[in-house]
């Protein structure tokens, strides 16, 4: 037996490959080729066009970053400076209820001391003039008493002791 193994094709075989690829390649160029090279092309575009979509959303995100973050700044400031204010007038309100507070204890302070005055005097008043009742009665009493002594002597003894109480 004998086995034989052709490891290259024949001539003919070669040939018939190479007409039906050729063929095939015709047919591919000829059919196929601008329906794939149309689909090539708009891929192409809509990736181009998507690419630019991303781009041109990339640039507008870094915008919107950018101006978010100013908006950011500007709405801390804002705020900082609303406290600030808010501090300012706080410790402005808190000076004048401090003042307006003082200035009421020191105006019912005044009054009491008016009003301790008056009473003083008042009863310094009345003190006055019971010590003078008092030293009447008790000139009276006295000249009553002493009626017999010499009337100048108590008079004068009395009114010393009057003067006295005065002082």
């Amino acid at each position: 037996m004998h086995i034989s193994i052709d490891i290259l094709p024949s001539l003919q075989i070669m040939i018939g490959h190479t007409v039906s690829l050729t063929i095939l390649l015709l047919i591919f160029y000829f059919f196929l080729w601008k329906n794939f090279a149309e689909y090539l092309n708009r891929r192409k575009q809509q990736i181009t066009s998507e690419f630019d979509k991303a781009k041109i959303e990339q640039q507008q995100a870094t915008k919107n970053v950018a101006r978010t973050k100013e908006e950011y700044e500007s709405a801390r400031k804002q705020a900082r400076k609303i406290l600030q204010t808010a501090q300012f007038d706080a410790k402005r309100q808190h000076e004048l209820i401090v003042e307006r507070a003082r200035q009421e204890a020191t105006d019912e302070i005044s009054r009491g001391k008016n009003v301790s005055n008056q009473l003083y005097n008042q009863a310094m008043e009345r003190f006055n003039q019971d010590a003078v009742e008092l030293a009447m009665s008790a000139t009276k009493n006295l000249l009553i008493e002493h009626a017999t002594s010499n009337a100048s002597d108590l008079i004068n003894q009395s009114l010393q002791k009057v003067g006295e109480l005065n002082d």
